[in-house]
């Protein structure tokens, strides 16, 4: 009745009307009519759950801020890393993985008059200073990755790796120390 009276209103009934057109269920609009509610409903919500999570990866994949978080976040689902109980640890981690910190790859972006990515370097090493510079190669922070780095990321570092590294829920623990003590180190000698 509302849809009918005032076709032009945004109502319930309008955006009820909008959803099903748009998610492929026009049908339902049309006859009135289900053979199976539990049946629809299901399919329904099986639906809106599937493109929520296709609209969600074309986002993830579009935006050039989250260089590494399209990497290391493949599934859209609560990470175990977030039960840890040490919240400085839960929160260092947290940052490296949405790149969240202050290595110069994000306060290059933030500055008033924004960087160019090849510009934002370490000012020891020359090299791109982002999460994988400062955590696994810069030699100001070796001290801090002698025994919280795994031996395959000293010896043959590589981006594969390092994206391994962040990804195992076994490893959260040392990644959230060694960014804890990285963090803190940068803080002091380069911000």
């Amino acid at each position: 009745m509302l849809n009918v009276e005032y076709p032009e209103k945004v109502t319930w009934v309008s955006l009820l009307k909008k959803m099903l057109f748009d998610y492929g269920f026009s049908y339902v609009w049309m006859w009135q009519y289900v053979d199976n509610d539990v049946k629809f409903l299901s399919e329904f919500k099986q639906r809106l759950h599937d493109l929520y999570i296709q609209e969600w990866r074309t986002k993830v994949e579009e935006t050039s801020q989250h260089r590494l978080y399209k990497h290391i976040k493949e599934n859209f689902e609560f990470e175990p890393y977030l039960h840890m109980i040490n919240k400085g640890v839960r929160v260092s981690v947290t940052k490296i993985r949405l790149s969240s910190h202050l290595f110069l790859i994000e306060r290059g972006r933030w500055a008033t008059r924004r960087m160019n990515v090849e510009d934002r370097l370490c000012t020891q090493c020359n090299t791109i200073e982002d999460e994988f510079h400062c955590l696994v190669e810069c030699t100001r922070f070796v001290n801090e990755r002698k025994r919280l780095l795994p031996v395959s990321l000293r010896i043959r570092p590589s981006m594969f790796e390092f994206v391994k590294f962040i990804k195992c829920n076994e490893s959260s623990a040392m990644l959230g120390q060694l960014s804890m003590k990285v963090m803190k180190e940068y803080r002091k000698t380069c911000v």
